[in-house]
């Protein structure tokens, strides 16, 4: 006759192997997919490479200097960075679930009994003092043990908890990209407007010279009875305009010093900047590629990606905590009433504990169903950013053309306005012309000189812009400190590598 224990036994194996049949049955979330239409290519391409560092295709030593600094001390980037590191320690704390948890314990305890005896209770209790023990009664209790504890992640709860935090320190990771090349765009955007600012105001002083060289001649004529009192005043007006636009020059200058210093780390008016004053030309039109390589290439693309991934996980997860629910929990005691007869007896347990949703009012529906919007969101955001994308190149070429046009339509009419001024300043000397028409000419150059400085800053920057949208990772120096220090190298799949991993774990 089989004993109770071994009895029971077919019963537990028979409702072990029905739940792992009904893990094998568990609705999985539905595949994400993306609605999001890609063209063949962009409309128009260059034969340049481009550079991991887009910014080294400027060629420009006071540029590169000044992203360096900006990325090892811009306290925004390394906000970021301490975003990643409580990324990583919430992806190690949910793997953790993945395994038993153990525990230990120790107790010592040591219980006297006995009759308090004394002379007289009331003396004693108006005293204050104690009397001593009779018949005393001692006893010594001592005991260690592990207890552990085990969820059977039957339904991929728990790792569906922990893909989704894996997912959520990449995108995180991408994201900290995605911050440290949109904080490379800022610098060399603000150097090149400074650039600018400063070409614009060694101009405006040039004019200034030769405005005051024309009020000189001007002068004369008017002290040789050649020309009425208002043409000197009409010219020393326009000094006087040329001369406010320096000063506004000057605080402009000021004040893209002031954020481009903010930009490396630093204080205002702290800090040494690079002496530039010319703008380059910039780089030859780089080759664009096709979109689809832009979308995998592109690191807020693939932050929002991984997004929609985590979303996909914890969908999977609120699914599974409708399902019932195994823990297993065992301990290994030992105990004796003296130190030295420890580890001679022990105490085994072993359990399962089964758990099974009846009812909750629809709360792990309810949860299932906001999990599935939450998809849907990051599924729109998602395709939103790669659109937005899209959209940055094909701008940026659209400005590059534009800029590069009006451009050399300025550098003809600088020729031929140039070649006018000439012409009438000397008629003008042979009393042949009037003064309005030199002045006419002479402020439509100088409008036009500034037109030209600041179309080519604008080209430059278009430039940039479309260097930017096409870059992909950049790998931003770690920040040193305590609280840095748990982050591994995170290792970012692209997004075929992503879904391979995800097909796997859906499996």
């Amino acid at each position: 006759m089989p004993t109770p224990r071994r009895a029971n036994r077919p019963r537990l194996l028979l409702a072990a192997a029905g739940l792992l049949l009904l893990g094998a049955c568990a609705p999985q979330p539905a595949p994400v997919e993306t609605r999001t239409p890609l063209p063949d290519g962009f409309s128009d391409t260059g034969d340049a490479p481009r550079p991991d560092d887009w910014w080294q295709a400027f060629d420009d030593p006071a540029l590169d200097e000044l992203i360096t600094r900006a990325l090892n001390d811009r306290p925004s980037l390394r906000a970021t960075w301490a975003r990643l590191a409580q990324a990583h320690a919430v992806a190690g704390r949910t793997a953790a679930d993945r395994w038993p948890s153990l525990s230990g314990t120790g107790e010592a305890s040591r219980r006297q009994t006995g009759e308090l005896r004394g002379d007289d209770s009331n003396d004693r209790a108006r005293s204050g003092t104690g009397g001593s023990f009779t018949n005393d009664n001692v006893s010594e209790n001592y005991s260690l043990g592990l207890s552990a504890s085990y969820e059977l992640d039957l339904w991929g709860r728990v790792d569906a908890q922990a893909d989704a935090a894996r997912l959520d320190a990449q995108a995180t990771r991408q994201e900290l990209n995605a911050a440290a090349l949109s904080l490379t765009g800022e610098v060399a955007d603000t150097w090149y407007q400074l650039l600018a600012q400063r070409a614009r105001l060694d101009l405006l002083k040039r004019q200034l010279d030769t405005n005051r060289t024309v009020e000189r001649v001007v002068e004369v004529r008017v002290l040789q009875g050649q020309a009425g009192l208002a043409d000197l005043l009409r010219q020393r007006e326009l000094i006087q305009q040329t001369q406010q636009q320096i000063d506004a020059a000057r605080g402009e200058v000021q004040l893209l010093e002031n954020e481009l210093t903010v930009l490396l780390g630093r204080a205002p008016r702290t800090g040494a900047l690079p002496d530039g004053r010319n703008l380059p030309q910039g780089p030859a039109l780089p080759r664009t590629g096709v979109p689809a390589d832009l979308i995998a290439r592109r690191p807020d693309v693939q932050e929002a990606l991984l997004r929609v991934q985590a979303a996909d996980k914890r969908v999977a997860a609120a699914i599974a905590e409708r399902f019932p629910r195994i823990d297993l929990t065992s301990s290994l005691t030992t105990a004796a009433t003296a130190p030295a007869d420890l580890f001679t007896s022990w105490t085994s347990n072993l359990a399962a504990q089964l758990s099974v949703p009846l009812f909750d009012a629809g709360q792990r529906k309810a949860e299932v169903d906001r999990s599935q919007a939450v998809v849907a969101e990051r599924l729109a955001q998602f395709e939103d950013t790669a659109l937005t994308a899209l959209q940055e190149v094909e701008d940026a070429l659209t400005r590059i053309d534009q800029q590069g046009r009006r451009v050399e339509r300025l550098n003809r009419q600088i020729e031929l306005a140039r070649q006018s001024v000439a012409r009438l300043r000397s008629r003008y000397v042979n009393a042949n012309v009037d003064f309005l028409d030199v002045l006419d000419a002479l402020t439509r150059v100088q409008n036009l000189e500034r037109e030209l400085i600041e179309a080519r800053r604008q080209r430059l920057a278009a430039r940039v812009a479309l260097a930017r949208a096409l870059a992909g990772d950049i790998d931003p120096p770690r920040p040193t400190g305590e609280a840095f220090e748990v982050l591994a190298p995170v290792q970012t799949p692209d997004s075929g590598q992503a879904a391979a991993k995800d097909e796997e774990t859906d499996t």
